[in-house]
């Protein structure tokens, strides 16, 4: 009955899978970010009569739970607006209700959505009713930027330990499967596979709560709003996050309901050495209950694992139909190598049984094969999602999502490191013995005594460890754009020309704002100084140049200058600057507008090298 239950939840998470499947294929196919196509009134257009409302068109169809758009008056104040809206019921474009504008001057649009990948986008445009604003200091209004800040920074850590809840849950029970099927009456055994459940369960609820804030811009303190929450249970996020705790609840009543002693007719060899050693008559599965075991694992980890994948890069941009399964064998593949460390490292190498050989040599064996596997589907599925998400060899030093994946390349690289040290180790101790003289084999090997033991326990802490990091290191990659979408911020900034017609706003008179200041990237040649003009200073358009010199004052080419605006009151930005290389050391961009007054923080990235590089920020303010 027990063993029918278990099989009934594998079954119940497979047909949950295939629902959201259909759900998730049977919509329209999407670009990896939403972008304005149009907006009416267009971009810095002068009106003679108020508008009764706005609208915006983008590049896809977006959900309307998670879409906030934001009106601020010429006096800095914000407008009331009706609940957006899909005008004709056209999904790609979004269209809010304005109250009667009373006040002449510039109105600023700021909004927020989010594109198939669930990364969330924004942007802003500007328009005028009878004629521009002269330069004033907007009213205090707007989120506080902590606030926001929390709820990004515990959205992120709560993805974090579901990597690492997922790869502890799954890989521990593959490793009991699979390799080590004595250790499935180990109480440390049932505590590592509840802890990862009890994490991955915990972050599911997290993120379920805090995705609203992080995907709308809103405060952390708005998480517990019915009206968001909706929202984004709404969302594809949202229906992954819930599929993924109904899954969770299920793997939950399998892991109650399970048999504690699992018995069969006719052990596999490794099984009759643990029994030998002292591990008990039903201390495991045969092989073929050990085999059902691991497939039945590996099907609860692919149904889970696709909850990310359905949900993430892999879901948008072309080739989602192969990217998506490849993704899904990817996180399988993580969980099943650092969650078997984990087993490796605290539980059996920890027990009395480590120093025996007939225990030891079996799993180990079979966890080095295992372990090799991974790595082969890792970097096979992980160089078809780098290839695919980064468009060309350029984009890998160029842009954020292509160094951060260098890091992870770079951590990669190190892991196979030790784990190659491990399987050396394994091939020395259990190997087979060489041939001797007329085709005769030596005797076997003596197993490792007990300082051989510690020194390889030493290693694969060193390798859990360095898995730690690769996961956070994954967590950053998930949530920044990738190179084929603009990488870099997943706040983007729509720039478009003006409108014919349209006025530049702000007074021309200005004085232009030049600053100079120094870098260190603390990297070899990292030391320089970057100056910038921004010219008139006014709101409206405006000309920004970045020229970047070595100490000596010679202009100098860097790999890579990026420059930023955001405003703190009220919330705007970061509005990207579209920069052109002019010539040496020299960048420009043309037809830059800031949409509001006031004091802007201007952030100057000056990378010097693939992996130096330095941010200084800057007060700038726009009259």
């Amino acid at each position: 009955m027990h063993r029918a239950t278990l099989h009934t939840s594998v079954y119940a998470c497979v047909a949950l899978l295939l629902a959201a499947l259909a759900v998730v294929v049977g919509s329209t196919p999407a670009r990896a970010h939403a972008s304005v196509a149009s907006t009416a009134p267009a971009d810095r257009q002068v009106l003679g009569t108020p508008p009764t409302r706005v609208s915006l068109t983008f590049t896809e169809p977006v959900s309307l739970g998670l879409t906030r758009v934001g009106v601020i008056a010429p006096d800095g104040d914000t407008v009331a607006t009706g609940r957006p809206e899909h005008p004709g019921g056209r999904a790609e474009k979004v269209a809010v209700r304005l109250r009667t504008l009373s006040a002449k001057g510039t109105y600023t649009i700021v909004w927020h959505t989010v594109s198939a990948d669930s990364h969330p986008v924004q942007g802003t445009f500007s328009f005028s009713v009878g004629r521009p604003t002269d330069g004033s200091s907007p009213a205090s209004a707007g989120t506080e930027d902590g606030a926001v800040t929390a709820a990004v920074a515990l959205h992120d850590a709560a993805r974090w330990v579901s990597f690492v809840g997922f790869a502890v849950l799954v890989g521990t029970a593959f490793f009991v499967a699979a390799c080590w099927p004595a250790g499935f009456r180990r109480r440390p055994v049932h505590g590592l596979v509840w802890t990862g459940w009890s994490a991955l369960m915990a972050a599911t609820v997290l993120s379920l709560l805090l995705y609203g804030p992080y995907a709308a811009g809103t405060s952390l303190f708005s998480a517990l709003d019915g009206s968001l929450i909706a929202a984004t249970l709404g969302s594809r996020m949202g229906l992954m996050l819930v599929l993924r705790a109904v899954l969770l609840a299920l793997v939950a009543a399998g892991l109650v309901l399970a048999p504690r002693r699992v018995t069969a007719d006719s052990p596999a060899p490794g099984d009759r050495a643990e029994r030998a050693s002292g591990a008990g008559p039903s201390s495991g599965p045969g092989r073929h209950g050990r085999r059902r075991n691991t497939v039945a694992v590996l099907g609860v980890g692919c149904a889970l694992a696709l909850t990310w994948s359905l949900a993430g890069h892999s879901a948008a941009g072309p080739l989602a139909a192969l990217a998506v399964p490849a993704d899904a064998v990817h996180l399988v593949a993580m969980a099943v190598w650092t969650g078997g460390l984990v087993v490796l490292g605290t539980v059996l190498l920890r027990s009395r049984d480590a120093p025996d050989t007939p225990v030891l040599e079996p799993t180990v064996t079979r966890f080095s094969r295992v372990a090799g596997i991974c790595v082969v589907l890792l970097l096979t599925t992980g160089l078809f999602q780098a290839w695919r998400q980064l468009g060309s060899a350029q984009a890998l030093p160029g842009t954020l999502y292509g160094r951060v994946l260098l890091a992870k390349l770079c951590l990669v690289a190190v892991l196979v490191g030790l784990g190659a040290g491990g399987r050396a180790w394994v091939r020395r101790h259990y190997g087979p013995a060489p041939l001797v003289a007329q085709g005769r084999r030596r005797p076997g090997r003596p197993g490792p005594d007990g300082g051989q033991i510690r020194r390889f326990k030493r290693l694969v802490t060193a390798e859990t460890l360095i898995a730690a990091v690769l996961l956070a290191v994954s967590t950053v990659l998930a949530n920044t754009d990738p190179a084929t979408a603009g990488g870099g911020t997943s706040a983007h900034r729509q720039d478009r020309r003006p409108a014919a017609g349209a006025a530049p706003a702000g007074p021309r008179t200005a004085v232009p704002f030049s600053r100079a200041v120094a870098f260190d990237s603390e990297g070899r040649s990292g030391k320089g100084v970057v100056a910038v003009v921004v010219s008139p200073a006014a709101r409206g358009v405006n000309e920004v140049h970045l020229a970047v010199f070595d100490t000596r004052g010679r202009p100098r080419d860097v790999p890579e200058v990026r420059a930023e605006f955001s405003l703190r009151k009220p919330s705007v930005g970061p509005i990207r600057v579209p920069l052109t290389y002019a010539e040496p050391g020299h960048h420009i961009s043309s037809a830059f507008s800031l949409p509001l007054p006031g004091r802007w923080e201007l952030a100057l990235t000056v990378r010097t090298s693939d992996i130096d590089q330095d941010v200084v920020r800057i007060p700038v303010d726009i009259r």
